[in-house]
């Protein structure tokens, strides 16, 4: 498993610091970059008010996760089993992905 953390922002800058976050972690723990095969997305969010739409919040880290190259494509995304809105955190608003290959 593959547990990387992101701050949840406006989109434009999300992408932005997810991307950097993602490379950084990937980097730091040695990943092989791009993950090879299709893989379950656990996303666990902690946004900062419940006006998010759920299937939004889905797509972002899926987009960053490409955009960052640790996926080829987010297509290799076949489940999200796990994921889910945990709770509201209006001081420190993130996501955790756990990635799992299938």
């Amino acid at each position: 498993n593959h547990v990387i953390r992101l701050s949840i922002t406006r989109l434009k800058k999300y992408y932005k610091l997810a991307v950097e976050q993602l490379q950084a972690q990937a980097k730091q723990y040695g990943y092989v970059i791009p993950i090879e095969g299709d893989v379950n997305m656990e996303a666990l969010f902690y946004p900062t008010s419940w006006r998010n739409d759920y299937l939004n919040l889905l797509s972002a880290p899926a987009d960053a996760l490409q955009k960052a190259g640790i996926l080829k494509n987010d297509r290799q995304i076949k489940s999200s089993d796990g994921s889910k809105i945990v709770s509201i955190d209006k001081l420190n608003p993130r996501t955790i992905i756990n990635i799992t290959l299938l």
